[in-house]
């Protein structure tokens, strides 16, 4: 997908759910419309269940980013926050933890619940995010 599919898809299917969703708060309708339509998966390789090969470059990272603010900024945003909250698994964790977090989960589901907390959601979230992944690991008590 080029830079001018990636404006057109911005201006015509994310600006309008940026316009309908909620202020101060995730908007989830946005960041599942940056997975279907493939545009989170660009972001992790094959193996993970992306489809970004063997990784994404940099460069085509940019690019992205770049078509995604020029038409919606809050695109762009969720893009940043929620794909790559958990792009650092995959790229310096081992392949052990990029399993365990990244492979086998639908991209939108990973996104929702793996995604890297808003500032103005404050440390509640951050604790409550903790303690259930605490709980939900195998050795939990």
């Amino acid at each position: 997908m080029g830079d001018a599919e990636v404006r057109q898809l911005a201006r015509e299917v994310f600006a309008p759910l940026a316009a309908a969703g909620p202020q101060g708060r995730v908007n989830r309708p946005l960041v599942r419309a940056l997975g279907d339509t493939g545009l989170l998966g660009r972001l992790f390789p094959t193996p993970l269940g992306g489809t970004g090969g063997a990784g994404v470059s940099a460069t085509e990272l940019c690019r992205l980013r770049e078509a995604l603010a020029r038409e919606c900024t809050e695109a762009e945003t969720a893009l940043a926050l929620q794909g790559l909250g958990t792009y650092p698994l995959v790229q310096s964790g081992s392949d052990e933890i990029a399993r365990r977090f990244v492979a086998g989960h639908p991209l939108e589901h990973l996104y929702r619940e793996v995604r890297a907390p808003r500032i103005y959601e404050g440390t509640s979230e951050i604790q409550r995010t903790i303690i259930a992944r605490a709980l939900l690991r195998p050795e939990a008590p």
